[in-house]
């Protein structure tokens, strides 16, 4: 459980707090929620991809062989090759991890071939699938242990095509398969190809390691195997920005004496600057204004809205001849939209065309913008 001390009078605001469901269920005390996330013991607690750039959307998604809960395709490497280090059993085995995405940035990674037989592909040669040491690779990421801030070893398995006895084809053979590239590239194929990749806990080096560098040493259960990420491409188009990254993450609970502390500051009442900077927020919707809006509910009662308005302020719409088409005040503190019914001053409809709006914020400043509007045809029910 933990408590939460206003840590400037030194008093107890609520002790005892105890929440395991994973869900939204704590008190707010003094206008703050304070909310724990994560686990309360040391486990895998999640796994995603950080679009942080966001140049291009989100560029992977999980290939879900059944060994994760979260990304739908990561999880550790213990659950999905085996290993030397069981999450359960050694829990102090694990971190949270990085791929850290760059085309400049980079490590090297160790390639293992996954057997398929030759040629029709896919089934095992009856010797087994072997994964087979396949040299030592530039891929376009780096591994970071974030919470020791050590770069780790990584290995990625690629497809390739054998006889029966496990012989390797010739390279001639090989280019069937479009991913045989020795680097860790996933398609948009619901299994990405087959591209495995694992997270070894040794810190990195450019030089591969012996231990390492062997046959079928991924899934002999003789390597620390930390995570493990099966990925593809949700679209063939998608593309990876440099600077975003895929993230596991090991919880780490807080213990006995453990304390958080975050600091508020009060409320800045009257502040002219800000508020004369959020006039720039000010917006009309719908601009253009076709013929109706989604906040009509009938022919007769149209709509259009000013948002990001502040308390009080006047508004004046003039058409492009600069003659006063309607003022509206706003005085309701309560909600930040204005709405206009699309009305003259003289309660008549307006006609099509561009017009300037003008707001007003006594003490502030003021704010112009532009609208059109296209009014639909008049029908009459009846005449």
């Amino acid at each position: 459980s933990w408590t939460l001390t206003d840590s400037t009078t030194g008093q107890v605001k609520y002790t005892g707090q105890l929440n395991r469901n994973g869900d939204d269920d704590y008190r707010v005390v003094d206008g703050i929620k304070v909310t724990v996330f994560g686990k309360y013991a040391a486990q895998f607690q999640d796994a995603a991809y950080l679009n942080l750039v966001e140049t291009n959307r989100r560029a992977y998604t999980g290939a879900d062989f059944g060994q994760a809960a979260f990304f739908g395709g990561a999880g550790s490497g213990y659950d999905f090759f085996g290993g030397t280090i069981d999450p359960s059993v050694a829990p102090d085995s694990f971190t949270t991890v990085q791929l850290r995405f760059s085309t400049t940035a980079t490590q090297k990674a160790y390639r293992f071939y996954r057997k398929e037989l030759y040629p029709a592909g896919g089934a095992a040669p009856t010797a087994g699938r072997g994964y087979d040491y396949a040299g030592f690779h530039d891929c376009n990421f780096q591994a970071w242990d974030t919470i020791n801030d050590v770069q780790l070893d990584v290995a990625f398995v690629e497809r390739a095509l054998a006889d029966d006895d496990g012989t390797l084809r010739p390279l001639a053979d090989q280019a069937v398969i479009a991913t045989h590239d020795s680097t860790w590239a996933p398609t948009d194929a619901a299994d990405g190809d087959r591209e495995y990749l694992m997270v070894i806990r040794r810190p990195y080096s450019d030089t591969p390691k012996a231990e390492i560098a062997q046959d079928g040493s991924i899934v002999n259960d003789v390597l620390p195997l930390m995570w493990a990420l099966t990925a593809h491409l949700r679209a063939p188009t998608d593309v990876v920005d440099d600077g975003d990254a895929f993230e596991w993450t090991w919880a780490n609970p807080a213990k006995d004496n453990d304390i958080y502390v975050f600091s508020t500051q009060a409320l800045v009442q009257s502040d002219g600057a800000l508020a004369k900077s959020n006039l720039e927020r000010i917006r009309a919707v719908p601009n253009p204004y076709y013929a109706r809006s989604t906040y009509e509910l009938n022919q007769f009662n149209r709509k259009l809205r000013f948002m990001n308005m502040p308390e009080r302020c006047t508004v004046r719409l003039f058409n492009l001849a600069g003659q006063l088409v309607r003022t509206l005040e706003k005085t309701d503190a309560g909600s930040s939209i204005l709405e206009w019914d699309l009305q003259t001053k003289n309660d008549l409809p307006v006609g099509s065309g561009v017009y300037i709006y003008h707001v007003e914020v006594p003490g502030v400043g003021d704010h112009t913008g532009r609208l059109v509007i296209f009014m639909e045809k008049e029908r009459l029910n009846s005449f």
